[in-house]
């Protein structure tokens, strides 16, 4: 017989939701389904989209829902498990003025979905635990940073950003804040144009892998990327540079990297592809770059 005197009130109530289920799915003949979280759509809680209002108090209601809806139950022998409801972006061009925090859930745009924030000093996407999430089809415009994720060294960590387009940010489009070691992290299938730089990594794994960048002029003494992590991948990118003159880099690399089938261009001159800052580090066995098909 199980025994709950140990147990705190939150996993009693999880353990007999969960033996409830059990006995359902057990007397149909049939396996207990998960509880799988729904999207919440931003227009349902009254975000326009015409690129005219104001529709950050709305997407913020929506983020809150969606965050309600999260599913983490404790298994008492496997730990966490994780089910995080999505909120969803149909298309249109939504403004907003604040920093959306989105912890504890997922992001998705369909078709032409666009989020501008008015605030050229403000953050668009913000979380402060990112530790599993996946943010896609949205297409992001101006502010500072425009996805801005980190977490304090989570184990098990592993981020994805995919099929988005990046415009003018006058920070790193995307970036992953210092302490987020443990964590894998992905750009993939996506388009950067002018923002000051794209990717900022200080995971220990980073994915850069079939995006166009197109870098800014208003970069001065900065790389269009940061490799601040361990190891970084960059694969099958298609890079244009806007050239001023001052010192200005395609990768800065900190760690280890590994570049394929990259085409940095030579508009205006182009500029240097990579600078390797890394310092010599026992945990990766050295520092070195490998550089082919570029």
């Amino acid at each position: 017989m199980m025994r709950f005197q140990k147990l705190n009130p939150g996993h009693r109530f999880f353990l007999y939701a969960l033996a409830g289920v059990m006995f359902l799915g057990a007397g149909q003949g049939q396996a207990a389904q998960p509880d799988v979280p729904k999207p919440v759509n931003v227009r349902d809680f009254g975000a326009r989209g015409d690129g005219k209002t104001d529709d950050t108090v709305a997407i913020q209601a929506a983020v809150k829902e969606a965050h309600s809806r999260r599913r983490v139950p404790k298994h008492l022998k496997y730990g966490y498990f994780t089910s995080f409801a999505e909120v969803f972006f149909p298309s249109g061009h939504y403004v907003i003025s604040e920093t959306i925090d989105i912890n504890s859930v997922n992001v998705r745009g369909e078709g032409y979905a666009a989020i501008e924030q008015t605030d050229p000093a403000k953050d668009i996407l913000f979380n402060n635990l990112a530790w599993r999430q996946k943010i896609s089809g949205l297409t992001l415009l101006g502010g500072n940073v425009q996805i801005n994720l980190g977490n304090s060294n989570l184990d098990t960590g592993h981020l994805t950003v995919k099929d988005c387009h990046f415009y003018h940010s006058d920070g790193a489009a995307v970036q992953t804040r210092v302490g987020s070691n443990s964590t894998f992290f992905k750009v993939e299938n996506s388009v950067f144009r002018e923002c000051r730089q794209a990717v900022i990594s200080h995971c220990d794994q980073s994915v850069i892998r079939d995006c166009w960048i197109t870098s800014s002029r208003k970069m001065d003494h900065q790389a269009v990327i940061e490799n601040r992590g361990v190891m970084m991948r960059v694969e099958t990118m298609l890079g244009v540079p806007r050239t001023t003159g001052v010192d200005q880099r395609w990768i800065d690399n900190y760690g280890v990297l590994h570049l394929s089938d990259c085409r940095f261009g030579g508009e205006g001159g182009g500029f240097t592809p990579v600078v390797n800052f890394a310092k010599f580090r026992k945990q990766t066995n050295g520092t070195w770059i490998l550089m082919a098909r570029w």
